[in-house]
C-alpha cells in the first residue's frame, strides 16, 4: 500500500483544462450524434462496403453498412455494423461520427474496443476517441484485462497512450453477469489509475467488499495488473487451529528483489494465546544466478515462559550447472530442537523448492549434503558427502551412519606410442557413526581404492581377435570402534588376461541369423586378504563402482591368488519369427592349486528367447559338470494398449563349478493395467532371499472418472520386516456447486501417520482450502496433533478460454 505522498500526482489528479475540454466535447458530440442517429432520413453518399478514411485518420480503415462524407465540414458519418481497425485495435459500434476539423471520433454504443497489443477488451455506451484509438473518454465503461480483471466505472479516460483512469470504479476478478450482478468480492474506489508502462493499478479511497458487504477500507491501494507475474503483495492467507500450537493466523508477504531474487516473510499471529501476538516468523529466500539457483527456508518461534525457549530451523538448497560441465548441489537441514519441526508442521509436513527438490519436514532424520560431479566422454568426477542428524532420543537404536562420503575420479585415456586404452580409477569412501552405544553400527570405516588398467584388441587375421588386459589395484582401509576388525589394512592386487576369439556371424536366405564365437582365455590374478565388515553400499566391494567389470570372472576373489585357463564357445540362432535359441559351453582349468584340490570344471548353458508383437521373453539355465542346474534366469515383458507387465527371476546355487559360495534368489514383477476407463491397477514385487532389507510388495490403483470422482491407493509392504512400510490413500469428489471434498490417509513408518478431511473451492477469483487433520509423528516425544486449517487467496485463477455467464 502506498501513501498519498508516494503516489504520482499525474495518477490521481489529472483534471487539467485539456481533460475538461475533452469531456465537454464528448457530451456535445454525444448530443449531436444522438440527434443525427434519430434523423434516419438523411441522404447517404456511400453505399455498403469497405471505405478508406481520410488521410488524417492516421492509418485506420472502417467497415460499415452506410457511410456519408461531407468535404466542406470534413465530417464522416457511418452507421450499421461498424468496424474500425488500427494497429491491432478493433472498434465495433452501430454509429460513428468523425470530425476532421477536431480530429476526433464520436461513437454511439453499445461499442466494443479490442486491443490485441495489450490483451484488453472495453465495453461502453458512448465514446470520444483519437483517430488512432490510443486516447479516449468513455461513458458507462467496462474494461476487461487479460480476460481476468474487470473494471467498471461511470467514466473511463485514457491519455498519452499510457494512463487509463476510472472514476467511481468497481474492480474484481470475479465474473459479473446479469443474473449475478454482485461479485463474490470486489474493490470499490473513488478513482483508479492504470499505468500501462509500470503495469500497476493505483486506487484511491478503496473499499473491499465480500458478497456486497464492506469489510475493509484503505485510503490508497496499489495492485499489479494481470500481466505481472511477480509483484510485492500478500499471498495465500491461512488460519490454523492446532491442539499443539493453538490458533495461528499466517499472512505471507511476497517481496521482489529485482528480476532474479525474492523473499517471502510469513508472520504467524497467535490468537488468544499467552505467548504474544507474533509468535513465529517464517521466511523464504530464493535467487537465480547465471548458472543455478538457491532457496532458503527457515523460521524462528518465540515460546512462552514454560516452554523450551526460542526455537528455529533452517533448510537450504541449491543447484548449479557450470559451463565447465561441473554440477553442484547442496542441502542444509538444521533444527534447534528435535521435535520442533513435528510440532509446528511447517508446509503440512512436506513441500518442494521452486526447482522441484522435495523437502520433508516430518522425517525422523535431517540430512545435509553436498555433491559435485562432472561426466564427459572419457572422464567421471564425483563427490557426495552427507551428514545425518537423527531427531530421535539419544538412546534410540539407529541403522544408518551419522555421516558418509563417496568420491570418485575415473579417466579413460591413451598414450602416444602405446597401443590400447588406459583406465585410471580412484575411489574414497567413508562412514562415521557418532550416535552412541545403542547404535547398531558403531564402527567408523575409511577406504581409499585406486586402480589402473590397460587393454587392447588386435585383429590378427582370418577373423581371429586377440585381447590383452593388465591391471593393478590398491586398497587401504582404516576401521575404528570395532574390536572384531583389524584397524588398518592395506592390500595390492594384480591382474593379467589374454584371450583369443574367433567371432563369426552370418544370415541365411530365409532370414535366420547365426552367431558363433569360440574362445580361449588365460587369467592370472594375485590377491591379498582384507577382512572388511559387511555394510550397506559398496564400501566393502573390491571393485566399488564396477569400472573394471571384475564380476565377469566367476572365480576371482580378492583374498586369493588365481590362475586359470578358460575355453569354450557361444552359439546363438535368431529366427525371423522372433524366436532365438543358444548355448554356451565352457570349461576352466585352475593352476597352482594344492595337491588334491579342486582344479576347475565345466558349465553348460542353454538359452531361449522370443520377441514379437510387444512380448519379450528370455530364459537361461546353467548346469555344472554333473548336469545339475546351478543357475536359472528368466525375464518377461509384455506391453499392450491398456497395460505393461514385467517379471524377472534369478537363482544361483552354491557350486564349485559355478564359483559361487552363497545361495541367491531374486524375484521381481510389476504390473500396470488400465482395466476400465479411468481405472488403473498397479503392483510391484521384489523378493530377495539373500538380503534382509530388500524384499517388498506394493499394490494399489488410480481412478478418475473424468467427471466428479477421483481416487488413489498405494501400499508398500516390507516382506523382511513383515510390516507395512508406507500406505497412501486419497478420495476426492467434485461437488455440484464447484467445490471439491477429499479424504486422505498417509502412513509412513519413518515419518508420520496422518488422516485428513478437506474441502476446497476454486473459481476464477478466489481459492479456498480447508482441512481437518489428525497426525502423529514417529519422533519420540512429539505430540500428536489435531489441526483445522483454512486458507484463502483472492486473485485470478483457473485460466479460461473466455468469460461466460449463465
Amino acid at each position: 500500500m502506498r501513501t498519498e505522498e508516494e503516489l504520482p500526482v499525474l495518477d490521481f489528479r489529472r483534471s487539467s483544462k485539456q481533460a475538461r475540454d475533452r469531456r465537454r466535447r464528448l457530451y456535445t458530440s454525444l448530443a449531436k450524434s444522438t440527434v443525427w442517429a434519430a434523423a434516419f432520413g438523411l441522404s447517404v453518399a456511400s453505399s455498403t462496403g469497405i471505405a478508406e478514411t481520410p488521410t488524417d485518420f492516421q492509418g485506420s480503415f472502417m467497415v460499415a453498412d452506410e457511410m456519408q462524407y461531407d468535404p466542406a465540414t470534413e465530417t464522416l458519418e457511418a452507421r450499421g455494423n461498424i468496424e474500425i481497425y488500427n494497429a491491432g485495435r478493433r472498434l465495433t459500434a452501430s454509429s460513428v461520427v468523425y470530425q476532421g476539423v477536431d480530429g476526433r471520433v464520436s461513437v454511439i454504443g453499445p461499442l466494443t474496443i479490442q486491443d490485441s497489443t495489450t490483451g484488453t477488451r472495453t465495453f461502453a455506451d458512448f465514446a470520444d476517441l483519437s483517430t488512432d484509438m490510443q486516447d479516449f473518454v468513455l461513458i458507462s465503461a467496462r474494461h476487461l484485462m487479460q480476460d481476468q480483471l474487470q473494471l467498471a466505472s461511470a467514466e473511463m479516460e485514457r491519455t498519452e497512450g499510457r494512463f487509463t483512469e476510472w472514476r467511481l470504479v468497481t474492480a474484481s476478478y470475479c465474473q459479473v453477469c446479469e443474473n449475478r450482478p454482485t461479485p463474490l468480492w470486489e474493490i470499490r474506489a473513488q478513482r483508479a489509475t492504470h499505468d500501462q508502462l509500470e503495469r500497476m493499478i493505483y486506487l484511491r479511497h478503496a473499499q473491499f467488499r465480500v458478497a456486497g458487504v464492506p469489510v475493509g477500507y484503505v485510503p490508497y491501494l496499489r495492485m499489479p495488473d494481470p500481466t505481472v507475474e511477480r509483484a510485492n503483495g500478500l499471498l495465500r492467507a491461512s488460519i490454523r487451529s492446532s491442539s499443539v500450537s493453538g490458533t495461528t493466523l499466517r499472512l505471507p508477504y511476497f517481496i521482489t528483489l529485482g528480476d532474479h531474487a525474492d523473499v517471502t516473510l510469513t508472520p504467524n499471529f497467535t490468537l488468544g494465546g499467552a505467548t504474544g501476538v507474533l509468535n513465529t516468523l517464517e521466511g523464504r529466500y530464493r535467487q537465480s544466478f547465471a548458472y543455478g539457483d538457491i532457496e532458503l527456508n527457515g523460521a524462528v518461534t518465540r515460546q512462552g515462559p514454560n516452554s523450551r525457549g526460542a526455537q528455529a530451523y533452517l533448510f537450504g538448497n541449491g543447484e548449479f550447472s557450470f559451463p565447465s560441465g561441473f554440477e553442484l548441489a547442496f542441502q542444509l537441514q538444521d533444527a534447534s530442537h528435535r521435535t520442533y519441526l513435528a510440532d509446528q508442521n511447517f508446509f503440512g509436513g512436506s513441500t518442494e523448492t521452486f526447482t522441484g527438490t522435495p523437502l520433508r519436514f516430518d522425517a525422523a532424520t535431517l540430512i545435509s549434503s553436498l555433491s559435485v560431479n562432472r561426466t564427459r566422454p572419457g572422464e567421471i568426477v564425483s563427490f557426495t558427502g552427507r551428514i545425518l542428524e537423527s531427531l530421535q532420543p539419544p538412546n534410540a537404536t539407529l541403522d544408518h551412519p551419522s555421516a558418509d562420503l563417496n568420491a570418485e575420479y575415473a579417466r579413460w585415456f591413451e598414450i602416444n606410442g602405446i597401443p590400447g586404452e588406459f583406465l585410471f580409477n580412484t575411489v574414497a569412501q567413508a562412514e562415521y557413526n557418532d550416535f552412541g552405544p545403542t547404535n547398531a553400527r558403531r564402527r567408523d570405516i575409511e577406504r581409499v581404492f585406486a586402480g589402473l588398467r590397460w587393454r587392447e584388441s588386435w585383429d590378427i587375421g582370418a577373423g581371429f581377435v586377440l585381447d590383452g588386459e593388465l591391471a593393478g589395484f590398491s586398497d587401504n582401509y582404516n576401521i575404528s570402534d570395532d574390536p572384531a576388525a583389524l584397524a588398518q589394512q592395506r592390500t595390492a592386487h594384480r591382474l593379467a588376461v589374454v584371450a583369443l576369439r574367433w567371432p563369426w556371424e552370418g544370415t541365411m536366405a530365409n532370414g535366420t541369423r547365426h552367431s558363433f564365437e569360440p574362445f580361449v582365455r588365460q587369467i592370472a590374478f594375485r590377491g591379498a586378504g582384507a577382512v572388511v565388515p559387511s555394510v550397506d553400499g559398496t564400501i566393502d566391494s573390491f571393485d566399488p563402482n564396477n569400472r573394471f567389470a571384475l564380476s565377469r570372472f566367476r572365480r576371482l576373489d580378492r583374498p586369493q591368488d588365481f590362475d586359470a585357463t578358460e575355453i569354450g564357445f557361444d552359439y546363438d540362432i535368431f529366427l525371423s519369427t522372433g524366436w532365438s535359441v543358444g548355448t554356451r559351453i565352457e570349461r576352466d582349468f585352475l593352476w597352482n592349486i594344492p595337491a588334491g584340490g579342486y582344479d576347475g570344471g565345466p558349465l553348460y548353458t542353454a538359452r531361449l528367447g522370443y520377441s514379437n508383437a510387444g512380448l519379450t521373453a528370455t530364459a537361461s539355465q546353467v548346469h555344472n559338470g554333473d548336469f545339475d542346474p546351478v543357475r536359472r534366469i528368466a525375464a518377461l515383458s509384455y506391453g499392450w494398449d491398456h497395460g505393461q507387465l514385467g517379471a524377472t527371476y534369478s537363482r544361483s546355487e552354491i557350486d564349485q563349478d559355478l564359483g559361487t559360495t552363497s545361495r541367491t534368489e531374486l524375484i521381481s514383477a510389476n504390473l500396470s493395467w488400465t482395466v476400465l476407463d479411468g481405472l488403473t491397477l498397479l503392483s510391484d514385487l521384489t523378493r530377495d532371499r539373500s538380503s534382509t532389507n530388500s524384499s517388498f510388495a506394493a499394490g494399489g490403483f488410480t481412478f478418475d472418472d473424468g467427471d466428479v470422482w477421483s481416487s488413489s491407493l498405494m501400499t508398500n509392504y516390507s516382506i523382511d520386516d513383515a510390516e507395512v512400510d508406507t500406505h497412501a490413500f486419497s478420495l476426492a469428489r467434485d461437488l455440484d456447486w464447484g467445490g471439491t471434498a477429499r479424504v486422505t490417509y498417509d502412513y509412513d513408518r519413518d515419518t508420520q501417520r496422518a488422516i485428513g478431511l478437506g474441502l476446497d473451492y476454486v473459481n476464477e477469483c478466489v481459492s479456498l482450502q480447508s482441512e481437518l487433520l489428525r497426525r502423529q509423528s514417529v519422533i519420540q516425544d512429539a505430540q500428536p496433533a489435531l489441526e483445522l486449517t483454512i486458507s484463502v487467496e483472492f486473485g485470478g485463477f483457473s485460466p479460461r478460454q473466455g468469460r461466460r455467464c449463465g
